[in-house]
């Protein structure tokens, strides 16, 4: 029998109710407090919704994206690996003040610079461009690109009377002048086209412009724009020693699995992006990195980060330093034909960008390659906000008010495309026949063709890439250009004239279409594409083939014409042939075609030592020998 306390019971029950009151006040105030933090998340949220962009960056941030240091872009630190810093090349600067007592620049400077009296000491743009092209060393990331090169430098930007003299420049010998501002100097001109002889890099302008400054516009194709340029001379124009350099800020290129590039609707878009586009510059302007770049500034130890053409340029100039020191026989528009047809085009561009253009207050869109989306003719002004908005989350319609719509090819926005340092590096890899000129065109057994020729100046040199040709296009002309040259070079094939003493080896497929000239020294080549070469001289000349597997006729042999002229000695050899040698042979003396590992024909047979009479003259001695 159970004995119950009833006032304890009573107690009990009381409890229970007051814990159950309790509990259903705490979930209730839970629930309150559950909606009260939801409801201020959703408004946090609706708050932060024109700064979704940095969601995003940080989606960027946790993909697989890596943001890209200026010298991983543009190969810069495999060419130092490879050993090419710029020793023995001196590169000019023009810009504002320079302090040469910098621990970044100290001992880099031929001659003291000549400074202007009105730039402060917080002026760090002349310091600064300086350590990008040839710090005294590198970070491996930003400066010191040419870090072995010199420096003569000039420090008078924006004086009223324009230094003029810069003789500094042609008493050290600089093969590159890098012009980080929009001033414009008949000069520079000049040493363009004194046989090509010193590269000028112009940075294109930060206006957001479609079209460099006119200052940066003087290479291949261009012409006076009848502005402020209208008193110019016709020659202070269509100059190959010339590169115009935009800026493509590598935070925004992605470097995929495969190793190409992605590049990003930021990398030149944006009201942020502070470069001008490619648009009638196409044929002589690239891009470089010269977003959030990490140099000198002009007191003593100090650190500074500028963004700009201005930054992207100084890159350039040091590329073509590491160029000059491997090849130093190649001139200023041979320079600029290595960084032009090696500069990356291969990577994907972003469907639409927008620019920002500061003089006029407009926007930009622009669709690269890609149609503007349209209905009933009319632009489709929800899909066009709908693909900006997918590129950069903020695009007001107020923006598009004020924007023109536009469709412009790949290189109209970024020129040639990307600089590579290392494949510069290994040599020319096209003969574009836009950048030649009426002089270089000649006849060889009845056949013309546009010719690009080489001096190796007693140097020996290797091109490892494949060498093809790009045909005359007008896109890349003015319109007098076109109509002088444009009859008679547009329908002729490229071909490739080796003069000077000194062995120029190819590496890779000659696969231009025209002939391959050999007038003094060797010829070498060690690929194992086509090749068509044919030797003429007043003196001794050699082409050597090893493992060539094809040529460039349609019966996949390979052929060489020699035609000799001079009272010198001539000479041919293959090494593992594959097709079959046919020889017209021209000498007063003797010539001489020796072969190993023929896998088909000499033809004719070895033993037949007079083939081809009727090719060959009275009195020729011609001998094949396999070996």
């Amino acid at each position: 029998m159970r004995i119950y306390n009833v006032k304890a019971l009573k107690s009990q029950k009381s409890a229970l109710k007051i814990q159950k009151r309790v509990k259903k006040q705490m979930t209730l105030k839970f629930q309150r407090l559950k909606t009260l933090k939801i409801q201020k998340i959703k408004q946090r949220l609706e708050a932060l919704k024109p700064y979704h962009f940095i969601l995003v960056l940080l989606a960027l941030f946790v993909s697989n994206l890596r943001a890209l240091t200026s010298f991983e872009l543009h190969n810069i630190d495999k060419a130092h690996t490879q050993g090419y810093t710029g020793k023995g090349v001196n590169i000019g600067i023009v810009d504002s003040i320079f302090n040469p007592n910098h621990e970044l620049l100290f001992g880099k400077f031929l001659e003291p610079p000549i400074n202007n009296t009105y730039s402060e000491p917080t002026n760090n743009h002349g310091n600064h461009i300086a350590g990008i092209a040839a710090a005294v060393r590198t970070d491996g990331a930003n400066y010191g690109v040419a870090y072995n090169s010199k420096i003569v430098a000039y420090g008078n930007l924006g004086m009223s009377n324009y230094y003029t003299g810069f003789g500094a420049m042609l008493t050290h010998n600089v093969r590159v002048i890098n012009n980080s501002h929009t001033a414009f100097y008949p000069q520079f001109v000049e040493f363009a086209r004194q046989n090509n002889s010193i590269l000028i890099v112009y940075a294109s302008g930060n206006d957001g412009a479609l079209t460099p400054t006119l200052a940066a516009k003087h290479g291949t194709g261009s012409a006076k724009s009848g502005g402020s340029d209208a008193s110019f001379p016709d020659t202070y124009y269509n100059l190959g020693a010339w590169l115009t350099v935009g800026n493509i800020d590598s935070n925004s290129v992605k470097r995929k699995d495969d190793g190409s590039l992605e590049v990003l609707a930021r990398a030149v878009g944006g009201k942020s992006a502070s470069t001008n586009l490619c648009q009638g510059a196409r044929a002589y302007c690239v891009m470089a990195a010269g977003t959030d770049i990490l140099s000198a500034g002009y007191a003593n130890g100090s650190l500074y980060q500028g963004t700009g053409t201005s930054q992207a340029a100084p890159a350039v100039s040091g590329v073509a330093a590491l160029l000059a020191e491997k090849f130093p026989f190649l001139n200023g528009k041979q320079l600029a034909d290595f960084i032009l047809t090696t500069a990356n085009k291969d990577f994907t561009a972003p469907k639409v960008i927008y620019k920002f253009n500061d003089q006029t207050g407009l926007y930009d869109i622009i669709y690269i390659d890609s149609e503007i989306p349209k209905i009933g003719g009319t632009n489709d002004k929800a899909q066009i906000l709908k693909d900006l908005r997918a590129a950069y989350v903020i695009f007001t319609e107020d923006n598009y008010k004020n924007a023109n719509v536009i469709k412009m090819s790949k290189d109209e926005v970024f020129g040639q495309g990307i600089v590579d340092a290392l494949a510069a590096l290994r040599g020319l890899a096209m003969i574009d026949i836009n950048r030649l000129g009426e002089n270089d065109i000649k006849t060889f057994n009845g056949t013309q063709a546009a010719f690009y020729t080489l001096d190796t100046k007693g140097h020996n040199a290797l091109f490892e890439n494949d060498i093809s040709q790009r045909t005359w296009d007008a896109k890349y002309q003015n319109s007098s250009v076109q109509a002088q040259l444009g009859v008679k070079m547009k329908n002729l094939n490229a071909g490739l004239i080796k003069t000077g003493a000194g062995t120029l080896s190819i590496g890779g497929n000659l696969n231009y279409l025209g002939d391959t000239i050999v007038e003094n020294g060797e010829l070498r080549l060690l690929g194992k594409g086509a090749a068509r070469a044919r030797m003429t001289s007043e003196n001794s000349a050699q082409i050597s083939s090893q493992n060539l597997s094809q040529s460039i006729n349609l019966n996949a042999n390979l052929e060489q014409n020699l035609a000799k002229n001079s009272n010198q000695n001539a000479q041919i050899n293959f090494n593992s042939i594959t097709g079959q040698i046919f020889n017209e042979l021209s000498n007063p003396n003797s010539a001489k075609i020796s072969s190993q590992n023929l896998a088909q024909n000499v033809n004719p047979p070895p033993q037949l030592v007079s083939f081809h009479q009727h090719q060959i003259r009275p009195k020729f001695h011609a001998k094949i020998q396999t070996l």
